[in-house]
């Protein structure tokens, strides 16, 4: 429909013919062989704002349909948002990460070694499985 649109434009309704677009129940598009219908451009520019719409409306009923957040996303949020806007600022996220840098460099010499981050992923692990066995 996109290519149709944009060859119609370019080339023009007065010098090229078309096929008839009908729209079946299903809203798809489908073209039937007569040769002396042609679309114009209104027709064309009316399709192609329908489809805009149902797009729009789409992603609207999307927006409202998200999931109510968890307690963990919540608590994640709490952590990294400070001034609790319910909004991560870049600056809020680059903190966040400058801390998470600062627990992971167990010898605060600056840098992240593989022995470091290994250390890590085994402590995050046993913290885990001991939360496990709790509950």
């Amino acid at each position: 429909m996109k290519y149709l649109l944009i060859s119609l434009l370019v080339l023009g309704t007065t010098s090229c013919a078309f096929k008839k677009v009908n729209k079946t129940s299903d809203d798809v598009v489908s073209s039937s062989s007569d040769s002396g219908d042609k679309l114009d451009e209104l027709e064309l520019l009316e399709l192609e704002e329908e489809k805009k719409e149902k797009m729009q409306k789409n992603q609207q009923a999307q927006l409202q349909v998200q999931p109510k957040p968890t307690r963990r996303q919540k608590g994640q949020m709490s952590i990294i948002d400070t001034n609790a806007d319910g909004k991560i600022s870049y600056k809020e996220y680059m903190l966040s990460k400058k801390a998470l840098f600062q627990r992971l460099d167990a010898n605060r010499d600056g840098f992240l070694t593989i022995e470091e981050l290994k250390a890590r992923k085994y402590q995050a692990r046993t913290e885990r499985l001991k939360r496990k066995k709790r509950n």
